[in-house]
């Protein structure tokens, strides 16, 4: 084969190949765009309101103002209350207050939706302002202090102001939560092991709590009293067996205790042998 005809084999070749490529790509056809689900906003209303008792972070900050930080503050002093009970509430948390009032139209609270959490829930829990800790300052500072300035004064003594006892079986969480080493975690166990026994009759029962640990009992235990006998006893001859498990004193006892009626001061004292004497108030021989 010549050369003009080798060129003219190639040239044929090439231009074949552009029509080909130019065919392909007029009729392609790119595949549709993926679809990207983005999260909706829970508690966010048509007109634009939130109901504050239903609104997650996303809904509220479509609030001009609330950022991601003021969102998670707010929904967290939610789920530490319970509920919002009307609108006003948001006055209580710092940073939502001053949004609160420029545009109060915003944030409803849908009596359906109260009357779930109320229903569920009961009472919200009371609102405590935190309390920031002081920073204490360190012994080198002070030192420092002390040699730049005069020799510093001699604290003066401080006179404890006497605390009225506390009858511990009337007592609610935020009275319990106010005395020294009782914070708000061991209020709420105190309250609920008394409604298991059903009352206290002496205070030393308060090393029975969990997590209560001795210097935190010796620090509430002066400020501590019982005036009323336990509100509730149990008629051990004629309780069910679940009754008998939810009490802290009978739950390990409860099939021996069923099995062994009719029950009796001396049974009941050889069943449960050095138990029976921190059980006894609890029992009603009926």
């Amino acid at each position: 084969m010549t050369a003009p005809s080798q060129s003219r084999t190639l040239a044929a070749i090439a231009l074949v190949g552009l029509l080909m490529l130019a065919t392909h790509r007029l009729f392609r056809r790119d595949p549709p765009p993926a679809h990207v689900h983005f999260p909706r906003p829970q508690g966010l209303l048509p007109d634009g309101q939130i109901e504050i008792n239903l609104a997650d972070t996303l809904a509220w900050q479509t609030i001009k103002g609330v950022g991601s930080s003021r969102a998670k503050l707010v929904v967290r002093r939610r789920e530490r209350r319970g509920y919002f009970e009307s609108p006003e509430n948001l006055c209580e948390i710092r940073g939502i207050d001053s949004i609160y009032e420029a545009k109060p139209e915003k944030f409803v609270v849908l009596d359906s939706v109260l009357k779930v959490f109320k229903d569920s829930l009961g009472d919200p829990k009371p609102y405590r302002p935190h309390k920031p800790k002081r920073k204490k300052e360190s012994p080198a500072a002070a030192e420092n202090f002390a040699e730049k300035n005069e020799a510093p004064r001699p604290l003066k003594k401080t006179v404890p102001v006497p605390v009225a006892a506390l009858d511990l079986n009337t007592a609610n969480e935020a009275e319990l939560e106010a005395l020294p080493g009782i914070g708000e975690v061991l209020s709420a166990r105190i309250v609920k092991f008394r409604n298991l026994l059903g009352g206290f009759y002496a205070v030393e029962q308060l090393r029975e709590v969990y997590g209560l640990r001795d210097e935190h009992y010796q620090k509430c235990a002066r400020h501590l009293v019982v005036k009323t006998p336990p509100f509730r006893k149990i008629p051990v001859n004629s309780a069910s067996a679940s009754t008998l498990k939810k009490h802290p004193y009978f739950k390990t006892f409860a099939d021996s205790m069923i099995a062994s009626r009719p029950l009796t001061p001396e049974k009941m004292r050889a069943l449960m042998k050095k138990d029976y004497q921190r059980a006894e108030a609890y029992i009603d021989w009926r």
